[in-house]
């Protein structure tokens, strides 16, 4: 009985050959040159489920969806992290500094910057 049960819960993942579904790439869909009869019989088989599509092109995907594709590309870009203040420090020029610590007061600067690692 335990054996039974074990090779049912461990069976392998289903290897292509035993996966019915055919998948598809956008470029295939793009570029097919099916009649309009396969053209129908390919979409009874998305419809189905009997075909996935898969690898959409942006454009494909923005169409599909009904957004314009520089949507989809900024969507697909992770947000940029904001800048840290010791990044902007690096970046800064001597002049900069200078315009900041007499913004900011010189006592501060060394209070709240400097006397912490001395």
């Amino acid at each position: 009985m335990l054996d039974k049960t074990a090779a049912v819960i461990y069976q392998p993942d289903p290897t292509p050959q035993d996966d019915p579904t055919r998948h598809v790439t956008g470029q295939y869909l793009a570029k097919n040159r099916l009649n309009a009869r396969g053209r129908a019989r390919l979409a009874a088989g998305v419809t189905d489920g009997q075909v996935k599509i898969r690898s959409l092109t942006v454009r494909q995907a923005a169409r599909l969806c009904r957004v314009s594709e520089p949507y989809v590309t900024a969507a697909r870009k992770p947000p940029a992290a904001p800048e840290t203040l010791a990044e902007h420090f690096v970046r800064a020029t001597p002049a900069e500094w200078l315009e900041a610590a007499r913004t900011i007061g010189p006592a501060v600067v060394w209070e709240s910057m400097i006397a912490p690692l001395v």
